[in-house]
């Protein structure tokens, strides 16, 4: 009997449990991931909302060192121009970041820049924009440069501009500053 009993006992654990389970439940339908939280605002942008472009625009700007390239900072940007200008009307802080979207303006898109380029010289809390924008004149088309030179020594950074415009390399524009006539 005892060798009867040891076969039934090998028989029943090889072939399982002869006991009928419920099967067990199917899994329950994944629950959505929780919504990744939205990312902080940068204190920087105040109240400003900028579009796709100028975010990926402000946060290349914002790394300090190395200062990168503009046309790295413009790279599979669709609308860098209007980008810069955003950036420039709506960004104090940290301050190098709308010295650098200027820059990027008059570098990269000096065709487009006189109306950016005469209102900042003529806006009495503008005088960093003031000072990139009279620093490269020599690089801009010289009727141009003229035309913003002629506004800046007539605006209220006359005297930096004065200053500035007398240290050029083009003759025509240093004259703007010491008076001589054409």
């Amino acid at each position: 009997m005892r060798l009867t009993f040891l076969a039934l006992a090998a028989t029943l654990i090889g072939c399982g449990s002869t006991t009928t389970e419920d099967p067990p439940a199917p899994p329950a339908a994944a629950e959505p991931a929780p919504e990744a939280p939205a990312p902080e605002k940068d204190p920087n942008l105040g109240e400003w909302e900028p579009s796709a472009d100028q975010q990926k625009v402000y946060d290349r700007l914002k790394v300090k060192k190395p200062e990168p390239a503009c046309k790295d900072v413009e790279t599979g940007v669709s609308d860098a121009l209007g980008a810069f200008r955003g950036i420039v009307e709506h960004v104090t802080t940290p301050p190098w970041v709308p010295m650098r979207a200027a820059t990027c303006l008059i570098n990269g898109h000096a065709k487009d820049i006189e109306p950016d380029a005469l209102k900042w010289v003529a806006d009495p809390e503008q005088t960093g924009l003031t000072t990139v924008v009279l620093g490269r004149l020599d690089t801009l088309p010289l009727a141009m440069a003229k035309t913003i030179a002629t506004a800046a020594l007539a605006g209220p950074h006359k005297d930096l501009a004065k200053t500035r415009i007398s240290r050029l390399r083009t003759q025509e524009l240093k004259d703007l500053a010491t008076g001589v006539s054409e």
